[in-house]
């Protein structure tokens, strides 16, 4: 963080830190905050989930043209937030305590009854999904390539089941990065869960998150 807040003002660049869920519910947060101030001078936000909601909206909205019902669907390791966007506004948002790295460590049999609440709410409604976060990158990289991608939830149910049988070397093997090859599996099954309830045979992955989403927001506010 030191060396970002160093590099930041040699550019002369205007700066917002954020921080999401492993911050915000840690039971030492408030120290980890202060101790960054006082270590670098930054001031880091332990964003909600709604504002971390928000962001991303605004990330995919500069991304892809958002047209019709669209379900955004970001997942990190410990949240999941999840926003539906009507006529271009946002329509209801809301954010879980469901996580690619919690969900790897619960039994697979509970995914659909973890996903019924999300159904309910989008009765009556066909979305698209647009799914954000670095496991939904790693799947369009490793089946579509670089730039935003269209998955197929068929192949990707595909691939997943492929994943699953080999064990982290051989996924690594496989061109998963090393990093990912834990909660990959997990992650593709809850977008899978997900666009199961919102009735789509797809999913958007535009390549964008948390991160582009600050920028923008930034970028805005400086321009007035």
């Amino acid at each position: 963080l030191a060396a970002f807040v160093r590099r930041a003002a040699a550019a002369g660049a205007r700066v917002r830190a954020v921080a999401t869920s492993a911050v915000r519910e840690a039971g030492n947060r408030d120290a980890f905050l202060a101790r960054v101030r006082a270590e670098t001078g930054l001031v880091l936000e332990a964003i909600g989930g709604e504002e971390e909601a928000r962001l991303v909206q605004v990330a995919v909205a500069h991304a892809i043209p958002l047209s019709g019902p669209t379900l955004l669907v970001d997942l990190g390791g410990g949240s999941l937030e999840t926003t539906l966007m009507e006529s271009g506004r946002v329509a209801w948002s809301r954010s879980d305590r469901i996580g690619a790295v919690r969900f790897a460590q619960r039994p697979p049999t509970e995914l659909d009854a973890m996903m019924e609440p999300l159904g309910r709410r989008l009765a009556g409604t066909r979305p698209t999904v647009v799914a954000t976060g670095g496991n939904a990158d790693e799947l369009a990289r490793l089946l579509a390539g670089e730039g935003a991608a269209r998955l197929d939830t068929t192949r990707l149910a595909t691939f997943l089941q492929e994943l699953e049988a080999l064990d982290l070397t051989g996924r690594v093997a496989r061109g998963v990065t090393p990093d990912r090859a834990d909660v990959v599996v997990p992650a593709g099954r809850l977008y899978l869960a997900i666009a199961k309830q919102a009735g789509a045979d797809h999913l958007l992955v535009p390549r964008v998150g948390l991160k582009e989403g600050v920028a923008w927001d930034l970028l805005e506010r400086a321009s007035g």
